[in-house]
Protein backbone atom coordinates (compact mmCIF):
# COMPACT_ATOMS: atom_id res chain seq x y z
CA UNK A 1 0.00 0.00 0.00
CA UNK A 2 1.44 3.34 -0.88
CA UNK A 3 -0.04 5.06 2.51
CA UNK A 4 -0.90 3.78 5.79
CA UNK A 5 -4.30 3.29 6.78
CA UNK A 6 -5.04 3.93 10.27
CA UNK A 7 -8.09 1.71 11.01
CA UNK A 8 -9.16 -0.74 13.77
CA UNK A 9 -9.05 -4.05 12.60
CA UNK A 10 -11.88 -6.20 14.29
CA UNK A 11 -11.01 -9.79 13.54
CA UNK A 12 -14.57 -10.67 14.75
CA UNK A 13 -18.26 -11.55 13.18
CA UNK A 14 -21.08 -9.97 14.16
CA UNK A 15 -23.63 -12.09 15.99
CA UNK A 16 -27.34 -12.37 14.61
CA UNK A 17 -29.20 -9.65 15.45
CA UNK A 18 -31.78 -10.20 18.40
CA UNK A 19 -35.09 -9.22 18.81
CA UNK A 20 -37.02 -8.25 21.68
CA UNK A 21 -38.04 -12.19 22.79
CA UNK A 22 -34.15 -13.15 22.36
CA UNK A 23 -34.36 -14.38 19.14
CA UNK A 24 -32.23 -14.26 16.20
CA UNK A 25 -33.70 -12.59 13.67
CA UNK A 26 -32.68 -12.42 9.41
CA UNK A 27 -32.25 -15.71 9.08
CA UNK A 28 -34.54 -18.73 7.81
CA UNK A 29 -35.34 -21.13 10.16
CA UNK A 30 -36.91 -25.06 9.62
CA UNK A 31 -40.20 -25.18 10.06
CA UNK A 32 -41.48 -27.09 13.37
CA UNK A 33 -42.32 -30.91 13.90
CA UNK A 34 -45.52 -31.20 12.03
CA UNK A 35 -48.13 -32.76 13.09
CA UNK A 36 -48.86 -36.46 12.18
CA UNK A 37 -51.52 -37.51 9.58
CA UNK A 38 -52.17 -40.48 11.99
CA UNK A 39 -51.35 -39.00 15.42
CA UNK A 40 -51.50 -42.75 17.04
CA UNK A 41 -48.78 -43.48 14.79
CA UNK A 42 -45.11 -42.85 16.52
CA UNK A 43 -42.40 -41.45 14.17
CA UNK A 44 -39.16 -41.76 14.35
CA UNK A 45 -37.05 -38.67 12.73
CA UNK A 46 -33.35 -38.61 11.30
CA UNK A 47 -31.42 -36.49 9.69
CA UNK A 48 -28.05 -35.30 8.13
CA UNK A 49 -26.17 -32.58 7.66
CA UNK A 50 -22.29 -31.68 6.28
CA UNK A 51 -21.09 -28.96 8.18
CA UNK A 52 -18.39 -28.01 6.37
CA UNK A 53 -14.98 -28.45 7.88
CA UNK A 54 -16.66 -27.93 12.18
CA UNK A 55 -12.87 -27.50 12.82
CA UNK A 56 -11.71 -26.28 16.30
CA UNK A 57 -8.81 -23.41 16.76
CA UNK A 58 -6.36 -25.77 18.08
CA UNK A 59 -3.69 -27.23 15.35
CA UNK A 60 -3.97 -31.25 15.15
CA UNK A 61 0.13 -32.06 15.24
CA UNK A 62 -1.62 -35.90 13.54
CA UNK A 63 -3.63 -33.91 10.75
CA UNK A 64 -3.33 -31.29 7.99
CA UNK A 65 -5.51 -29.15 9.35
CA UNK A 66 -3.62 -25.75 9.14
CA UNK A 67 -4.92 -24.84 6.02
CA UNK A 68 -8.48 -25.17 7.17
CA UNK A 69 -9.94 -22.16 9.16
CA UNK A 70 -12.30 -22.58 12.28
CA UNK A 71 -15.46 -21.31 12.20
CA UNK A 72 -16.33 -18.38 13.86
CA UNK A 73 -18.39 -17.97 16.89
CA UNK A 74 -21.57 -16.55 14.64
CA UNK A 75 -21.01 -19.79 12.12
CA UNK A 76 -21.40 -22.05 15.29
CA UNK A 77 -24.15 -20.52 16.62
CA UNK A 78 -26.13 -20.44 13.34
CA UNK A 79 -25.12 -24.12 12.96
CA UNK A 80 -26.78 -24.66 16.24
CA UNK A 81 -29.76 -23.09 15.37
CA UNK A 82 -30.30 -25.30 12.13
CA UNK A 83 -29.95 -28.34 13.98
CA UNK A 84 -32.32 -27.23 16.33
CA UNK A 85 -34.99 -26.53 13.81
CA UNK A 86 -34.15 -30.11 12.32
CA UNK A 87 -35.62 -31.21 15.72
CA UNK A 88 -33.72 -34.89 14.96
CA UNK A 89 -33.74 -37.91 17.06
CA UNK A 90 -30.68 -39.08 15.38
CA UNK A 91 -28.24 -37.00 13.30
CA UNK A 92 -25.73 -37.92 11.02
CA UNK A 93 -23.15 -35.12 10.57
CA UNK A 94 -20.08 -34.91 8.05
CA UNK A 95 -16.68 -32.81 7.94
CA UNK A 96 -16.28 -32.88 11.43
CA UNK A 97 -12.76 -32.50 12.99
CA UNK A 98 -13.05 -34.24 16.34
CA UNK A 99 -15.67 -35.16 19.54
CA UNK A 100 -14.66 -32.48 21.27
CA UNK A 101 -16.10 -29.49 19.16
CA UNK A 102 -19.05 -31.86 18.41
CA UNK A 103 -19.80 -31.94 22.28
CA UNK A 104 -19.07 -28.17 22.14
CA UNK A 105 -21.74 -27.75 19.62
CA UNK A 106 -24.14 -29.86 21.16
CA UNK A 107 -24.02 -27.76 24.09
CA UNK A 108 -25.21 -24.09 22.38
CA UNK A 109 -28.36 -26.38 21.22
CA UNK A 110 -31.90 -25.51 22.62
CA UNK A 111 -32.12 -29.43 23.43
CA UNK A 112 -28.78 -31.09 23.99
CA UNK A 113 -28.49 -34.61 21.96
CA UNK A 114 -27.61 -37.09 25.42
CA UNK A 115 -25.62 -39.02 23.09
CA UNK A 116 -22.49 -37.54 21.23
CA UNK A 117 -20.20 -40.07 19.06
CA UNK A 118 -17.04 -39.69 16.76
CA UNK A 119 -14.83 -42.36 16.18
CA UNK A 120 -11.53 -41.28 14.55
CA UNK A 121 -11.34 -42.37 10.67
CA UNK A 122 -8.75 -42.25 7.81
CA UNK A 123 -9.10 -38.85 6.78
CA UNK A 124 -5.33 -36.72 6.07
CA UNK A 125 -7.12 -33.33 7.22
CA UNK A 126 -9.07 -34.98 10.36
CA UNK A 127 -12.63 -34.83 9.09
CA UNK A 128 -14.71 -37.37 10.54
CA UNK A 129 -18.72 -38.69 10.92
CA UNK A 130 -20.06 -37.99 13.77
CA UNK A 131 -23.69 -39.21 15.32
CA UNK A 132 -25.90 -37.15 17.58
CA UNK A 133 -28.37 -39.67 19.23
CA UNK A 134 -31.38 -39.17 21.66
CA UNK A 135 -31.35 -43.14 22.09
CA UNK A 136 -28.80 -45.24 24.05
CA UNK A 137 -25.93 -46.31 21.71
CA UNK A 138 -25.66 -49.93 22.43
CA UNK A 139 -22.57 -50.59 20.44
CA UNK A 140 -19.84 -48.81 17.60
CA UNK A 141 -18.47 -51.00 15.08
CA UNK A 142 -15.63 -49.35 13.18
CA UNK A 143 -14.47 -50.59 9.91
CA UNK A 144 -11.68 -47.86 8.86
CA UNK A 145 -9.54 -50.41 8.61
CA UNK A 146 -10.90 -53.15 6.48
CA UNK A 147 -9.60 -53.39 2.67
CA UNK A 148 -12.72 -52.61 -0.10
CA UNK A 149 -12.72 -54.61 -3.48
CA UNK A 150 -9.60 -53.25 -5.97
CA UNK A 151 -7.50 -53.25 -2.65
CA UNK A 152 -8.85 -49.67 -1.58
CA UNK A 153 -8.91 -48.20 1.47
CA UNK A 154 -11.96 -46.14 3.20
CA UNK A 155 -11.96 -42.60 3.07
CA UNK A 156 -13.28 -41.64 6.32
CA UNK A 157 -14.97 -44.72 7.56
CA UNK A 158 -17.77 -47.07 7.61
CA UNK A 159 -19.10 -47.15 11.15
CA UNK A 160 -22.51 -48.57 11.98
CA UNK A 161 -24.14 -47.24 15.24
CA UNK A 162 -26.38 -49.79 16.74
CA UNK A 163 -29.06 -47.33 18.93
CA UNK A 164 -31.71 -48.76 21.49
CA UNK A 165 -35.04 -46.92 20.71
CA UNK A 166 -37.10 -48.62 23.72
CA UNK A 167 -40.02 -50.80 23.17
CA UNK A 168 -39.66 -50.11 19.78
CA UNK A 169 -36.66 -52.18 19.28
CA UNK A 170 -33.22 -51.35 18.11
CA UNK A 171 -31.69 -49.50 14.75
CA UNK A 172 -28.71 -49.48 13.07
CA UNK A 173 -27.36 -46.38 11.37
CA UNK A 174 -23.94 -46.33 9.26
CA UNK A 175 -23.19 -42.34 8.52
CA UNK A 176 -20.99 -41.82 5.63
CA UNK A 177 -18.95 -39.46 3.89
CA UNK A 178 -17.62 -41.29 0.66
CA UNK A 179 -15.28 -40.09 -1.80
CA UNK A 180 -15.55 -36.85 -3.09
CA UNK A 181 -14.68 -35.92 -6.50
CA UNK A 182 -11.64 -34.00 -7.88
CA UNK A 183 -13.28 -31.83 -10.48
CA UNK A 184 -16.59 -31.27 -11.62
CA UNK A 185 -15.79 -33.75 -15.12
CA UNK A 186 -15.32 -36.69 -12.14
CA UNK A 187 -12.21 -38.49 -11.32
CA UNK A 188 -11.54 -41.83 -12.27
CA UNK A 189 -9.86 -42.55 -9.45
CA UNK A 190 -12.08 -41.19 -6.69
CA UNK A 191 -15.50 -42.78 -8.76
CA UNK A 192 -13.28 -46.05 -8.24
CA UNK A 193 -13.03 -45.57 -4.62
CA UNK A 194 -16.67 -44.42 -4.02
CA UNK A 195 -17.76 -47.43 -6.30
CA UNK A 196 -15.59 -49.93 -3.90
CA UNK A 197 -17.12 -47.81 -0.43
CA UNK A 198 -21.05 -48.02 -1.74
CA UNK A 199 -20.01 -52.04 -2.38
CA UNK A 200 -18.83 -51.98 0.94
CA UNK A 201 -21.71 -50.75 2.78
CA UNK A 202 -23.64 -53.34 1.28
CA UNK A 203 -21.19 -56.07 2.11
CA UNK A 204 -21.39 -54.72 6.38
CA UNK A 205 -24.89 -55.30 5.97
CA UNK A 206 -24.98 -58.45 4.22
CA UNK A 207 -22.60 -59.44 7.30
CA UNK A 208 -24.78 -57.79 9.63
CA UNK A 209 -27.95 -59.88 8.15
CA UNK A 210 -25.83 -63.17 8.11
CA UNK A 211 -25.04 -62.92 11.63
CA UNK A 212 -28.57 -62.22 12.60
CA UNK A 213 -28.77 -58.78 13.26
CA UNK A 214 -32.44 -58.83 12.39
CA UNK A 215 -32.77 -54.72 13.21
CA UNK A 216 -33.41 -51.90 10.14
CA UNK A 217 -30.74 -50.59 8.70
CA UNK A 218 -30.15 -47.15 7.75
CA UNK A 219 -27.25 -45.39 6.08
CA UNK A 220 -26.78 -41.65 5.84
CA UNK A 221 -24.70 -38.96 5.09
CA UNK A 222 -22.78 -37.12 2.21
CA UNK A 223 -22.82 -39.73 -0.53
CA UNK A 224 -20.80 -37.09 -3.02
CA UNK A 225 -22.62 -38.90 -6.52
CA UNK A 226 -26.03 -38.78 -7.91
CA UNK A 227 -28.92 -41.58 -7.22
CA UNK A 228 -28.35 -42.25 -10.70
CA UNK A 229 -24.38 -42.51 -10.50
CA UNK A 230 -22.77 -45.64 -11.89
CA UNK A 231 -20.86 -45.48 -8.62
CA UNK A 232 -23.72 -45.56 -6.21
CA UNK A 233 -26.14 -48.11 -8.35
CA UNK A 234 -25.92 -51.31 -6.22
CA UNK A 235 -26.97 -49.14 -3.28
CA UNK A 236 -29.86 -47.55 -5.03
CA UNK A 237 -30.54 -51.31 -6.04
CA UNK A 238 -30.47 -52.86 -2.90
CA UNK A 239 -31.69 -50.40 -0.69
CA UNK A 240 -35.07 -47.39 -0.27
CA UNK A 241 -34.12 -44.42 -1.00
CA UNK A 242 -36.09 -42.21 1.51
CA UNK A 243 -35.49 -38.78 -0.26
CA UNK A 244 -37.07 -39.64 -3.65
CA UNK A 245 -40.49 -38.80 -2.72
CA UNK A 246 -39.17 -34.96 -1.80
CA UNK A 247 -40.81 -32.83 -5.24
CA UNK A 248 -38.22 -31.95 -7.64
CA UNK A 249 -37.83 -28.57 -7.26
CA UNK A 250 -36.46 -29.29 -3.47
CA UNK A 251 -34.94 -31.86 -3.63
CA UNK A 252 -31.30 -31.12 -3.79
CA UNK A 253 -28.65 -30.68 -0.99
CA UNK A 254 -25.85 -29.15 -3.03
CA UNK A 255 -25.24 -26.75 -5.52
CA UNK A 256 -22.46 -26.66 -7.83
CA UNK A 257 -22.11 -23.98 -10.75
CA UNK A 258 -25.37 -23.31 -10.23
CA UNK A 259 -27.12 -26.54 -10.53
CA UNK A 260 -28.95 -27.65 -7.73
CA UNK A 261 -27.80 -31.35 -6.96
CA UNK A 262 -28.38 -33.98 -4.94
CA UNK A 263 -25.20 -35.94 -3.24
CA UNK A 264 -26.77 -36.78 -0.02
CA UNK A 265 -28.79 -39.60 0.72
CA UNK A 266 -30.42 -41.77 3.28
CA UNK A 267 -30.83 -45.30 1.91
CA UNK A 268 -32.43 -48.11 4.23
CA UNK A 269 -33.49 -52.14 4.48
CA UNK A 270 -35.93 -53.53 6.73
CA UNK A 271 -39.19 -53.01 7.89
CA UNK A 272 -39.48 -49.31 7.48
CA UNK A 273 -41.96 -46.49 6.55
CA UNK A 274 -41.25 -43.16 5.26
CA UNK A 275 -44.30 -41.03 6.65
CA UNK A 276 -42.38 -37.53 5.69
CA UNK A 277 -38.82 -36.39 4.03
CA UNK A 278 -37.68 -32.98 3.39
CA UNK A 279 -34.69 -31.00 2.41
CA UNK A 280 -34.17 -27.45 4.29
CA UNK A 281 -32.95 -24.76 2.43
CA UNK A 282 -32.28 -21.64 4.50
CA UNK A 283 -30.26 -18.32 4.07
CA UNK A 284 -27.14 -17.57 5.26
CA UNK A 285 -26.16 -21.21 5.93
CA UNK A 286 -22.17 -21.76 7.20
CA UNK A 287 -21.89 -24.89 4.94
CA UNK A 288 -22.08 -25.71 1.11
CA UNK A 289 -24.94 -28.63 1.69
CA UNK A 290 -28.32 -28.18 3.01
CA UNK A 291 -29.21 -31.20 5.61
CA UNK A 292 -32.54 -33.04 5.00
CA UNK A 293 -34.89 -34.65 7.88
CA UNK A 294 -36.76 -38.26 6.97
CA UNK A 295 -39.20 -39.67 9.54
CA UNK A 296 -40.22 -42.84 9.62
CA UNK A 297 -43.15 -44.78 11.12
CA UNK A 298 -42.17 -46.68 14.47
CA UNK A 299 -43.67 -49.69 16.13
CA UNK A 300 -43.82 -47.77 19.21
CA UNK A 301 -43.26 -44.40 20.79
CA UNK A 302 -39.71 -43.81 20.82
CA UNK A 303 -38.29 -43.21 24.65
CA UNK A 304 -35.74 -40.41 24.14
CA UNK A 305 -33.14 -39.59 26.75
CA UNK A 306 -33.06 -36.36 28.19
CA UNK A 307 -29.13 -34.29 26.98
CA UNK A 308 -27.05 -32.39 28.96
CA UNK A 309 -28.07 -28.43 30.08
CA UNK A 310 -27.51 -26.30 27.40
CA UNK A 311 -24.78 -23.60 27.76
CA UNK A 312 -24.77 -20.81 25.13
CA UNK A 313 -21.18 -20.28 26.30
CA UNK A 314 -20.91 -17.63 23.43
CA UNK A 315 -24.08 -15.31 23.42
CA UNK A 316 -21.98 -12.95 25.20
CA UNK A 317 -18.30 -13.60 24.25
CA UNK A 318 -15.48 -11.52 25.39
CA UNK A 319 -12.77 -10.32 22.77
CA UNK A 320 -10.07 -8.61 24.05
CA UNK A 321 -8.74 -5.44 22.47
CA UNK A 322 -5.07 -5.66 21.74
CA UNK A 323 -2.24 -3.08 20.48
CA UNK A 324 -1.11 -4.19 17.66
CA UNK A 325 2.28 -4.02 18.79
CA UNK A 326 1.62 -5.72 22.07
CA UNK A 327 3.38 -8.95 20.99
CA UNK A 328 2.92 -10.63 24.90
CA UNK A 329 -0.88 -10.19 24.73
CA UNK A 330 -1.52 -11.48 20.97
CA UNK A 331 0.53 -14.67 22.12
CA UNK A 332 -1.70 -15.42 25.17
CA UNK A 333 -4.87 -15.07 22.49
CA UNK A 334 -3.36 -17.35 20.18
CA UNK A 335 -6.19 -18.91 17.79
CA UNK A 336 -8.82 -16.46 19.68
CA UNK A 337 -11.22 -14.08 18.61
CA UNK A 338 -10.11 -10.70 19.48
CA UNK A 339 -9.70 -7.33 18.30
CA UNK A 340 -6.64 -5.79 17.32
CA UNK A 341 -6.26 -2.03 17.08
CA UNK A 342 -3.13 -0.21 14.99
CA UNK A 343 -1.78 1.14 12.18
CA UNK A 344 -2.50 -1.21 9.25
CA UNK A 345 0.65 -0.84 6.78
CA UNK A 346 -0.43 -3.90 4.18
CA UNK A 347 -2.00 -7.13 3.91
CA UNK A 348 -0.19 -10.02 2.05
CA UNK A 349 -2.16 -13.78 1.76
CA UNK A 350 -0.42 -16.86 3.53
CA UNK A 351 0.89 -19.02 1.20
CA UNK A 352 -1.63 -21.28 0.74
CA UNK A 353 -4.02 -18.60 0.21
CA UNK A 354 -6.24 -19.88 3.32
CA UNK A 355 -5.51 -16.59 5.57
CA UNK A 356 -4.43 -13.44 5.66
CA UNK A 357 -1.49 -11.88 6.95
CA UNK A 358 -1.60 -8.52 8.34
CA UNK A 359 1.42 -5.95 8.94
CA UNK A 360 1.40 -3.45 11.14
CA UNK A 361 5.03 -1.89 10.66
CA UNK A 362 7.70 -3.43 8.10
CA UNK A 363 9.05 -4.88 11.37
CA UNK A 364 7.76 -8.99 9.65
CA UNK A 365 7.15 -9.52 13.38
CA UNK A 366 4.79 -7.36 13.97
CA UNK A 367 1.73 -8.78 11.72
CA UNK A 368 -0.80 -11.04 12.57
CA UNK A 369 -2.24 -13.79 10.88
CA UNK A 370 -6.51 -14.35 10.46
CA UNK A 371 -8.62 -16.77 9.45
CA UNK A 372 -11.27 -15.89 6.59
CA UNK A 373 -14.68 -16.11 6.68
CA UNK A 374 -17.57 -16.22 4.38
CA UNK A 375 -19.61 -13.61 7.04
Amino acid sequence: MNSLLSLLATLLLLLPQQSKDGQAVGAGVAPPRAANQDASTPVLRLASFNVQNLFDNYDDPYHSDEGTSPKSVYEILRLAKTIDGLDADVLALQEVENRGILKRLNLLLAKPFPYVELIEGNDARGIDVGLMSRFPVVRSMSHRQRRLEGKFGISRDLVVFELDTGKGGHLLVCPVHLKSKRSSKGDPGSELRRSAEARGILQLLGELRAHAWKAPFVTLGDFNDFPDSKALSPLFERLQDALKGVPAGANYSYIYDGKKQRIDHLLYDGDLRVVGATFVHEDDLPSDHHPFVVKFAWGAKPECQPGPKHRNRFASIHRPRIEATDLRRLRQELLQEVEIEGTLARIDKTRNGGHLQLRFAQDPKLGVTVFRSGH
